[in-house]
């Protein structure tokens, strides 16, 4: 149990609060639904300052839109599911269901998952300044690696897009986790 002492840090304007704990180690992330738990046991909430705003769920659909419109630019059809996360506070990753054309779906009966994997890595390549663009100008900010990946079997796709650590932040550490010394 943390020191008693030591105030819970509820950021407001992370979806449903997200709670940080300070404790010796620095500052804990705890699941949201701790938040009630740990102030029904008579800690202090304080709300954080100078956060700053974490991409909302209309930017991650954005995401997500542009992720199927250039997948359809680039191979005729888009996926039939797209959903964008934030994995950490520096690396989004995009994932695409129902991607592979009818050719695609026949390889794959034939064995030739390498070939899709190969394929769809040399098309990616030629347009990968089109989707680093438009994710940067999606989510304000500089991306400095992006990779792409394929599960034949499963028809997934997963454009990964890793961002240069927030100056805001300092670190480039979520909101939440600063490090503060006791």
């Amino acid at each position: 149990m943390p020191e008693p002492d030591v105030p819970v840090v509820v950021d407001l304007r992370a979806p449903g609060g997200m709670l940080c704990e300070q404790s010796r180690f620095g500052v804990l992330d705890l699941p949201p639904p701790l938040v009630a738990a740990c102030l029904r046991g008579g800690r202090k909430a304080v709300s954080m300052v100078e956060t700053p705003e974490l991409p909302t769920p209309t930017s991650m659909q954005a995401v997500s839109n542009a992720m199927v419109r250039l997948h359809k630019e680039q191979f005729g059809r888009g996926p039939t599911h797209a959903r964008s996360d934030f994995a950490g506070p520096d690396t989004l990753v995009c994932t695409l269901e129902n991607t592979l054309l009818p050719a695609e779906r026949t390889m794959v009966e034939m064995g030739e998952q390498q070939r899709i994997r190969e394929s769809r890595m040399f098309l990616q390549v030629a347009s990968q300044d089109r989707f680093v663009e438009v994710v940067e100008q999606l989510v304000a900010r500089k991306v400095r690696a992006f990779a792409s990946a394929i599960d034949p079997d499963q028809g997934v796709v997963f454009e990964v897009f890793s961002f240069e650590p927030d100056t805001a932040r300092g670190d480039g550490a979520a909101p939440c986790l600063t490090r503060r010394r006791p």
